[in-house]
Parts: structure tokens; C-alpha cells; sequence
């Protein structure tokens, strides 16, 4: 499936669930902060602004202050919150405790809590406290945690696990508790955390949300990963058992639980489903199982009918193959993804699964199959489905081919899509290739989209070119 793409700290994040096919300011996937029409400010900005120093700090939250959208208030401190100067720590605190809404006042105190002074520790837990949102009280309190003293750091976990084991929405009974799992001492985790493994049965969790147990799973004991590896087994959804087999296997700890949960991915009928969750947890097998695993799993992968899902668990299982089975097993990949075709993703499934092969590839098919990839990513009618992979392909590039996905981004029409893939390819272009990019940031006419790829440019450039590029942007606000 085509990724999805959000921005977050003003980079686009690919994920493989769903694709952003347009994105006004305001939404997820633009972090819009608009106080007011001719107020143009991106989220990413704010913290640039001070550290600049092109703006006062004063003046920066005297803007967030003014904002009419609470969760823009939230999002505002996660940019900013790390470049503000001491002084200003207790009137941000201040702004962050006026915020009407629980979850983005939450997220706010979390973004400020590494930051805050002794002195300010005791509103903060305070306003944290007061929240009457379980999850979102859990959120405040868990950000809060590592930066309290060791006394309070006891009262405050405790008050904010029994409140994150009684939420009753699985998810978020999930994640606040894994939240706080890295506070809590060995003795007690397997009383605490033992609701939220009871929440993998949790039905209202979707197969694309199963991932969060891989993230509790590092935390959890012996006694509570075999409870979870068993209760994945059973689950009847094919998908969400697949999902759950596949973020907990790399952290089972015994042979037991990884023969169990190959027993199970072994069961799974659909066929696309079990080749995939085969290719998780094979590699985990006991070195004598591993051989014969790795087999079974290649010919289940080789003879997947979908040629999409051949080539992306071709490419998967490549790595934990054999150097003689490797090579033939990423050119049944690469002959896979010369034949996906897509009627509504068009040349982007293929991209993607070219994408997938290239870090597996040795140098000697490497430069051509990255030529394929580009060629095809040409192709992708949908400027933001080309964006996302572009995103995708640019960190496989050898530094002077990165130019090509420059340009490519440059002649996308739409500026948000434009804004956003300079945004994301950042990190990866060189010196020599930051001031085209800063150039095609320039000339972007709408002032929110350029200043959202200058606010992606800029920590890559020279401080001094960093200044004078932030600088130059026209933010029309009035000062306080």
C-alpha cells in the first residue's frame, strides 16, 4: 500500500497506511498555525524564529497565545519549547495551562517539561493533574515523570498507572502505559502492565494499530510476553494476529514463545499474511530450526500471486538469506516489481517496491535498478503519492543522484507538495545542494508553503545562511 504522510517537526513522515491526497492548513499533515488570514506560520518555524533570533521569544508566544485553534497551541510548543530561554519557561507554562483543550494542553506540557526550571515543577504537575481526560491526563503526567525529583517521581507514577490501566479504550490504555513502562521498576511491571497486554484480545484495536506492541513488548517480563504471545495466537482476525506476531517476535525471549509464534504464523491461511509474519520471525528461530524456516518461508514468499507483496517480502527476507539464495531471491523481487501494475496508484506501488529492494542490492545491480526507481517515480500522475515516494527514495541515493529527486520536486506544480518533499528530502542533500533547494523554497509564491520548506531547509544550512534565509521570509503579524 502506498504510504501516508504527516508532518511532523516539519519533516513528512511516511507510514503504510494510507495516502494523504491533499491537505489544507489546519489539517494533521500540514501542522498549519494560521492566527489570523494574513498570519502565515508554520508550526516548525516557531523554533527557528527564536533560535534566530528574528524574532523575540516575546513575540513568539505573544503569537501562540493569540491562537485561535487550541490544538495549534499544543503543536506550537513541541517546535518551540526547546529554543526558548529561561526567563520565558514560566510564562509559556503559563500560555500552556490557559489552553481550553485537554489533549493539546497535554501536549503542550509534555513538549515543556525536559525544559522547565525546579520552580515550575509544581503547577505543571498541577495542571497535569487537574485534567480530567484519563488519557490525556496520562499523556501530561508521563512527559512530566523523568524530570520530577525521585519522591515526587514515585507518587506521581503511581497515580498516573492506575489511571492509565483503567482507560477503557484500548488504544490509548496502550499507549499511555507504554508511556510510562521505562519508570517503572522491574518489580512492578508485570502487575502494571498486564492491562495493556490484556488490550492485544482488544477487538476495537485495528491490524494497522497492532504495532503498538512492539513498542510495550522491550518493557515487558517473561510472564507477560508469554500472555501476549499466546493471546496473539488466538486471535481470529488473520489480520491483526499476523500484525501482533510480527511487532512482538523480535523481543520474544525464549525458544518456546518464537517456536510458538512460528507454530502460529505457520497456520495463518492467507497467504500474503502468513509470508509476511513467517519473514518476522524466522530469523528469531533457534540456529538448528533457522535453515528449514528461512526455506519454507522463501518458497511461501516466491509463490505470493500479488506481485507487490512478492517483491516487499522478497526484499524483507533477502537480508537472514544465504549469500547464494540471496541473489536469486532479490532477482525474483526485482522481476516481481517490473511486472506491479495499479490502476489507482499507478507507478507508485512499484516505486515503492523498488524502493524496498535497493538497500539489499549489490553496487553491481544497484546504480540500475535506482535508475529504474527514478524513471518510474516520473511517471506517478498523483503529485502527492510522487512526493511520498521521492520522500522514500532519496535516503538510498548516492549523494550526487539526490539532485535528480531535487528536480523532480521542483517541477511538482502543486506548491504544497513542493513545500513539503524539500521539507523531507533535507536531511539528505549536501552543502552543494542545499541552495538549489533553499532557491526552489524561495520562489514558492504562497507564504505558508514556503515558510513551511524553508523551516525544513534551514537547520541543514550555515548558521549565518540559516539567519538570513529565515529572515527573508514575509510573515505578516503585527508585532505585540
Amino acid at each position: 500500500m502506498v504510504a501516508g504522510v504527516v508532518a511532523k517537526d516539519n519533516v513528512l513522515v511516511v507510514s503504510s497506511y494510507s495516502v494523504w491526497s491533499a491537505a489544507a492548513p489546519g489539517d494533521p499533515a500540514s501542522i498549519s498555525i494560521r492566527s489570523r488570514p494574513g498570519d502565515v506560520i508554520p508550526a516548525g518555524l516557531l523554533g527557528l524564529l527564536v533560535a534566530t533570533r528574528v524574532w523575540s521569544a516575546q513575540r513568539v508566544l505573544w503569537h501562540v497565545e493569540r491562537l485561535p485553534v487550541p490544538a495549534d497551541r499544543g503543536d506550537a510548543f513541541a517546535s518551540l519549547a526547546a529554543y526558548l530561554p529561561d526567563a520565558y519557561l514560566g510564562q509559556a507554562l503559563a500560555i500552556a495551562v490557559a489552553i481550553p483543550e485537554e489533549r493539546p494542553r497535554a501536549e503542550a506540557l509534555t513538549a515543556l517539561a525536559p525544559h522547565l526550571t525546579a520552580d515550575l515543577h509544581a503547577e505543571a504537575v498541577a495542571t497535569a493533574t487537574a485534567i480530567t481526560e484519563p488519557s490525556a491526563r496520562v499523556e501530561a503526567l508521563a512527559g512530566l515523570v523523568p524530570y520530577l525529583p525521585d519522591e515526587q517521581q514515585t507518587t506521581i507514577l503511581r497515580q498516573a498507572t492506575a489511571t492509565a490501566a483503567a482507560v477503557t479504550d484500548g488504544y490509548w490504555r496502550v499507549r499511555g502505559l507504554t508511556s510510562l513502562a521505562t519508570h517503572l521498576p522491574d518489580h512492578q511491571r508485570s502487575t502494571v502492565l498486564r492491562p495493556a497486554v490484556t488490550a492485544i484480545g482488544d477487538a476495537s484495536i485495528g491490524e494497522n494499530l497492532m504495532y503498538m506492541f512492539g513498542e510495550l513488548a522491550p518493557h515487558l517480563p517473561v510472564d507477560l510476553l508469554t500472555e501476549a504471545t499466546a493471546t496473539a495466537c488466538t486471535l481470529t482476525d488473520v489480520g491483526r494476529r499476523a500484525k501482533a506476531l510480527v511487532a512482538l517476535a523480535p523481543h520474544l525471549p525464549t525458544t518456546a514463545l518464537i517456536i510458538q509464534a512460528w507454530t502460529a504464523a505457520e497456520a495463518i491461511v492467507h497467504d500474503d499474511y502468513r509470508a509476511k509474519t513467517m519473514t518476522a520471525v524466522a530469523p528469531h528461530l533457534p540456529t538448528e530450526r533457522r535453515p528449514a524456516a528461512l526455506q519454507q518461508t522463501l518458497t511461501a514468499a516466491s509463490t505470493l500471486t500479488n506481485p507487490y507483496a512478492r517483491a516487499t517480502t522478497l526484499a524483507s527476507l533477502a537480508a537472514h538469506l544465504p549469500d547464494e539464495q540471496r541473489a536469486a531471491a532479490l532477482e525474483q523481487a526485482l522481476a516481481a516489481a517490473d511486472t506491479i501494475t495499479d490502476h489507482i496508484y499507478g507507478a507508485a506501488l512499484q516505486v515503492e517496491a523498488l524502493t524496498s529492494l535497493i538497500p539489499h542490492l549489490p553496487d553491481s545491480r544497484c546504480t540500475a535498478v535506482i535508475r529504474r526507481t527514478l524513471h518510474a517515480a516520473a511517471t506517478i500522475r498523483r503529485e502527492s503519492w510522487r512526493t511520498i515516494e521521492l520522500a522514500r527514495l532519496t535516503p538510498h541515493l548516492p549523494t550526487h543522484l539526490r539532485t535528480e529527486t531535487l528536480t523532480m520536486i521542483t517541477k511538482i506544480r502543486r506548491e504544497q507538495w513542493r513545500a513539503m518533499g524539500l521539507a523531507a528530502i533535507a536531511p539528505q542533500l549536501s552543502t552543494g545542494q542545499l541552495p538549489q533547494a533553499v532557491a526552489v523554497a524561495d520562489a514558492i509564491q504562497d507564504a505558508y508553503w514556503q515558510a513551511y520548506a524553508i523551516a525544513g531547509l534551514a537547520w541543514h544550512l550555515p548558521s549565518d545562511e540559516r539567519t538570513r534565509a529565515v529572515a527573508a521570509l514575509t510573515i505578516a503579524t503585527p508585532e505585540p
